[in-house]
């Protein structure tokens, strides 16, 4: 998972709102650090597991299809690892981390599919590698999209 500057400040904003009964000042900036680490971890790297687990899954099916085989697993792993618009310049910056939506980002990445080096069905299926790592809705589209093509 990738984090920006921007994100990480203001994921630091929030230690101080963790509650801590401490009287000790120090103790209580250790134990909302804490707190604000144990959620963290609860909400992100639980969520981040859960997608690896998915995309495994996918990667299993398409593995296992007659047609694709070994080279549709290789590639889709590949796509996953590698995808140029899951780097944090693309996706990541333009969704905010998956957190925006919206009608303007599809298009866009539809013009970048279309204009971007490496032709249409290359930057398709990295779009579609990268798709595999959030749950935003502009990217559950960019899933359906790639059935289309």
């Amino acid at each position: 998972m990738y984090n920006s500057e921007k994100k990480t400040k203001e994921l630091i904003e929030r230690v101080p709102f963790f509650y801590s009964n401490a009287k000790n000042p120090i103790s209580r900036e250790i134990y909302q650090c804490l707190g604000f680490l144990i959620k963290f971890v609860y909400e992100h790297v639980a969520d981040l597991r859960k997608k690896s687990i998915d995309a495994m899954e996918s990667a299993c099916i398409v593995g296992l299809d007659n047609q694709q085989g070994s080279k549709g697993f290789k590639e889709f792993i590949d796509l996953y690892m590698n995808s140029k618009y899951a780097r944090p310049q693309f996706l990541p910056e333009d969704t905010n981390d998956g957190e925006i939506s919206s009608l303007a980002i599809i298009n866009d990445y539809m013009d970048r599919v279309r204009d971007d080096e490496g032709g249409e069905i290359n930057n398709l299926k990295h779009l579609r590698g990268a798709s595999y790592k959030t749950d935003n809705k502009v990217l559950s589209i960019a899933k359906t999209i790639r059935f289309i093509f």
